[in-house]
């Protein structure tokens, strides 16, 4: 036999809002703020607080979640118990509307309906968004449509292509022929296929519908092409390329590239100075890197080269390279134990071509010597009169 009284009517009141919370005509007084009011059977009441139940966003999900995360409990009340649910259904929507609804603005409880039937009175969000149907050639509006099922079903599009167009999804440029968008507004530089004119010193060569058409016909990479039009490259495998819009034309303007004239460079090796023309000839005369000459002139590395800008201006510019004093200072000894040089660190040293690891080697007195000469510690060396700096 079916039991028919195993309905009840609860309701849920937020810990964190006490006070006298009376309402006359259901002769009940909460002491803390009623949220929700609900009728079920079994575990309805605790179903309110399964992850599942609240990953459903909603005004009580919500509520509940903001209590918990103040370290507070949701606590729950049967008002009434062992009830038909004719009994429950009129109970509930007797409380409903005396205590009243958020969403009506009359009152605190997060209920989406009055209950009793379970949808009456239901205040539905409007979610969906409008989708306009544009045409690509001319970016005129061809047909409006509620949302993107009833766009997907009236021009047999799949919804998700309608979706990315209108999201502006990297590659979703139109479905079914058509462009679509959300808003009447849409320009060719939103969401489109870009056109690119192949151009020599005066005129347009040829014009191509996208990057990937010219790419194929001319075999060349697409994000070259891509970079060539906004202005970062000059050339691409001996081509130059524009867009062909007037507006991003005038966007990405190609500014006129300036013929640096090279930098002369002096060196000075003992009583002999060279003169060289560009940074290049320098680094392959002393068989080193253009980096390597750049970071001595600009005063970022020792000058072991002894080479210097000719321009005096460009020369005052940067100042000296000067040693971060890091490491212990190191004191060069002769076979016999004769001082030699005393140097600020291991780095000034290996700048010299002396590396650090055998100096090292030689301090710790792991090796007798390195490179036919003895190595000490400053902090390690008897001083028998002033060492020179060298």
């Amino acid at each position: 036999m079916i039991d028919e009284n195993k309905y009840y009517v609860y309701t849920l009141l937020d810990s964190t809002k006490p006070g006298k919370y009376f309402y006359e005509d259901l002769d009940m007084c909460f002491l803390y703020e009623p949220f929700y009011i609900g009728k079920g059977s079994g575990n309805r009441m605790k179903s309110h607080f399964y992850p599942s139940s609240l990953s459903i966003k909603s005004r009580k999900s919500n509520r509940i979640k903001s209590i918990v995360n103040k370290n507070k409990e949701v606590i729950k009340i049967k008002m009434f118990e062992n009830i038909t649910e004719y009994d429950s259904l009129s109970i509930e929507e007797k409380m409903i509307l005396s205590i009243g609804r958020k969403d009506l603005k009359n009152g605190p409880l997060t209920n989406l309906t009055d209950g009793g039937d379970g949808t009456s009175n239901c205040k539905i969000i409007k979610t969906r968004k409008k989708v306009f149907k544009i045409c690509p050639d001319t970016l005129n509006v061809i047909d409006e449509y509620e949302s993107i099922t009833i766009a997907s079903d009236n021009n047999n599009t799949h919804i998700t292509n309608i979706s990315r167009c209108c999201l502006g999804v990297r590659g979703a440029v139109t479905s079914g022929g058509y462009m679509w968008s959300f808003t009447k507004n849409i320009t060719r530089t939103d969401n489109c296929k870009k056109k690119v004119d192949l151009i020599n010193d005066i005129n347009i060569i040829k014009t191509y519908n996208s990057f990937s058409e010219a790419s194929k016909e001319l075999n060349l990479d697409p994000s070259h092409i891509s970079r060539c039009c906004l202005g970062e490259l000059l050339t691409v495998g001996g081509y130059k390329f524009q867009y062909n819009d007037k507006i991003l034309k005038e966007k990405y303007k190609r500014s006129p590239f300036k013929k640096t004239t090279a930098i002369k460079i002096i060196q000075r090796l003992s009583n002999v100075t060279i003169l060289h023309s560009s940074m290049k000839e320098c680094s392959n005369y002393n068989k080193t890197s253009q980096t390597s000459i750049s970071r001595i002139l600009k005063g970022r590395s020792f000058n072991k080269y002894e080479v210097y800008y000719r321009d005096k201006e460009r020369r005052d510019k940067y100042p000296k390279f000067t040693y971060k004093k890091r490491g212990r200072s190191i004191i060069q000894l002769s076979n016999m134990g004769e001082f030699i040089k005393n140097w600020e660190s291991l780095t000034e040293a290996d700048e010299y071509g002396f590396k650090r690891k055998g100096i090292r080697r030689s301090c710790k007195g792991i090796d007798i010597k390195y490179k036919g000469y003895k190595w000490v510690y400053e902090s390690e060396y008897q001083y028998d009169y002033d060492i020179p700096y060298l």
